[in-house]
């Protein structure tokens, strides 16, 4: 699925930061890994040896390579994502005001280049940028963009105050989508007949039992391995 909105525009040499186009501070020249430590801070190397050994040591096997990522889905993990839980990332950036400015003004002052605003049409771009802390690419939708900045009060032109409630609004959204506090329940999601064989959905085990209506048997399913 491609996006509707267009990338970012290129950063400037030597920038750092978690987000796409910054490039390690050890002046190797190779981007930046996406999302955060440990402790929720922008990554601002490319790799974990360059990162130890302040590019002394050369780089991890897979370093600077094109990340394989793709469109997040409900609850769905990235490979590449940082080790922390999304939920956790999610929740210490819709609590700490300090660290989502951190990252906000830096998304902020990448897209403005130094200007104090920035047009709406780099909303797109900007709400991408902020996915990037996941360690994945979030589709943003034509659609979405029209609803949140129309929600948010979003004028032609956004300060970085207006960005910033744009941009937690954003988080606000994605963390009902991946973590509903209620699980939405149509029919599709009830149990139906499987109508495959017996012996093509588990594995016949040993007898348990026989009675005046037929014999029991254990068995495990095939794909669960669960046994029953």
């Amino acid at each position: 699925v491609g996006y509707d909105t267009p990338g970012p525009p290129a950063p400037p040499p030597g920038g750092t930061g978690s987000r796409r186009g910054a490039v390690c501070k050890n002046g190797c020249g190779r981007p930046v890994q996406p999302g955060f430590t440990r402790g929720l801070k922008l990554y601002d190397t490319c790799c974990k040896r360059c990162a130890q050994h302040n590019g002394a040591k050369g780089h991890d096997e897979n370093c600077g390579k094109l990340r394989k990522v793709g469109i997040v889905k409900l609850g769905e993990e990235s490979g590449d994502a940082a080790d922390i839980p999304h939920k956790k990332v999610l929740d210490t950036m819709l609590t700490s005001t300090e660290k989502l400015s951190e990252h906000v003004n830096s998304i902020f002052n990448y897209l403005g280049k130094g200007s104090d605003k920035i047009d709406k049409d780099q909303v797109g771009p900007g709400l991408q940028e902020l996915m990037s802390m996941f360690g994945i690419k979030q589709e943003i939708r034509s659609v979405y963009l029209t609803e949140v900045c129309r929600r948010a009060g979003i004028g032609n032109t956004l300060g970085v105050p207006d960005f910033f409630g744009l941009c937690k609004m954003a988080l606000e959204d994605l963390r009902t989508l991946w973590f509903p506090e209620t699980l939405p329940l149509v029919t599709k999601y009830f149990v139906k007949k499987n109508r495959a064989s017996l012996q093509d959905v588990y594995t016949i085990g040993r007898q348990l039992g026989q009675g005046s209506f037929g014999v029991v048997y254990e068995v495990k399913h095939k794909i669960s391995g669960e046994v029953r």
